[in-house]
């Protein structure tokens, strides 16, 4: 885990606290329903960081992503180089 601030981790703007950015959430400590009737849980949350364009401000995901997730923002899915488990 880094300690820089978020705009000289991903080359965002210097705005302040009024930098907003679009997230995708992958991970949820909160219970999941998927469409088989399962519950899914994490042990974190997480998400990622999109641009204006919705594209990744990263190149790789570390950790589990949800297959519904991934099915659903395919597109998003598809520009990532890597995937760790």
């Amino acid at each position: 885990m880094s300690s820089l601030p978020l705009e000289s981790q991903f080359n965002l703007p210097d705005t302040g606290r009024e930098n907003i950015v679009k997230a995708l959430i992958i991970r949820t400590k909160k219970y999941l329903n998927n469409l088989s009737g399962n519950q899914i849980k994490s042990n974190e949350n997480s998400v990622i960081l999109l641009n204006e364009k919705n594209n990744p401000l990263g190149s790789r995901i570390t950790g589990p992503v949800y297959k519904e997730v991934k099915q659903k923002h395919s597109s998003i899915f598809s520009t990532i180089k890597h995937t760790v488990i």
